[in-house]
């Protein structure tokens, strides 16, 4: 990438962020809730996290048409998905749906993870993430 993403936490739906901003990452909050179990309690809260590059290159060659910026789109994904993955032992992760959309928004690529972060509900303990 040129540069380091902009970090948006949320964003206004009025002013969405744009071509300008990229690359990007925005996280917006889902839902949240809590699943008690007779064994485990624990709470699940759902983070939805975009990304989106901005890259102009087609290569055509007779019958394949070729949009290069889906390879750095989806390399940025991967890295966004390890570094989240990695971030604690404490949580758990799941990937519920990954995308990528190279046409919609050409010559933005976006792509989107949604997630499901689940955090054990432990009495008397601290959880650091």
């Amino acid at each position: 990438f040129n540069s380091s993403p902009k970090i948006f936490i949320g964003i206004d739906d009025r002013n969405p962020p744009g071509k300008k901003d990229c690359p990007l990452i925005i996280l917006r909050p889902s839902s949240a809730g809590a699943e008690i179990g007779q064994e485990q309690s624990h709470y699940i809260y759902k983070v939805l996290v975009d990304w989106a590059i901005l890259d102009e290159t087609v290569n055509a060659n007779d019958n394949l048409v070729e949009y290069q910026g889906v390879y750095e789109a989806d390399n940025m994904g991967q890295l966004i998905w390890q570094a989240l993955k990695s971030f604690s032992d404490n949580v758990s992760l799941s990937r519920s749906n990954y995308i990528l959309e190279p046409i919609s928004y050409f010559p933005m690529i976006v792509g989107g993870i949604d997630l499901e972060i689940i955090i054990p509900n432990v009495i008397g303990a601290e959880i650091t993430l």
